[in-house]
């Protein structure tokens, strides 16, 4: 073997293992491209998979907060509310009615009338024996009747 063959077997060898290295690049990158597609996919798979069951979660766990929003309400409504307006109501009940007032209105009036009537009598009684003790003049009995209450009562 000479130099020239050697020569040979390297171009030879070398134009192998060019051509070796292209085709493992080219593999290489088949590989490459299936594994990322295959990546990809699970990936994409995995994420729909994780979307549908946080989903499915959340419903769940909405339905169950209405559930549980619902109770407190309810309970809200029966332990604070419902008492509450039952008090109200029973102190509406025990409020006096207009009737009951307006009988207690004109009762009040005829009290007052007939006390009124009553001090009318004893003011005229009292002026009619200041002059017929000639204890004031004609003038002065004017006079204080003047001051005599100007409405009547009835």
């Amino acid at each position: 073997m000479n130099k020239q063959d050697l020569g040979q077997i390297k171009k030879i060898v070398g134009a192998e293992a060019q051509k070796t290295r292209k085709e493992f690049r080219q593999e290489f990158r088949t590989g490459l491209e299936t594994t990322s597609k295959e990546l990809r996919q699970e990936f994409k798979s995995g994420l729909e998979t994780t979307s549908k069951e946080l989903r499915q979660e959340f419903k769940s766990d909405i339905k169950t907060l209405r559930k549980d929003l619902v109770a407190d309400i309810n309970n809200l409504l029966e332990n604070n509310i419902m008492p509450a307006l039952d008090q109200v109501d029973t102190d509406i009940a025990r409020l006096p009615n207009k009737e009951y007032i307006d009988n207690k209105l004109f009762d009040l009036k005829g009290e007052i009338i007939l006390l009124h009537r009553k001090e009318e009598e004893r003011f005229d009684l009292l002026v009619s024996f200041l002059r017929e003790a000639k204890v004031l003049s004609d003038v002065q009995i004017k006079k204080l009747l003047e001051y005599k209450s100007p409405f009547q009562l009835s």
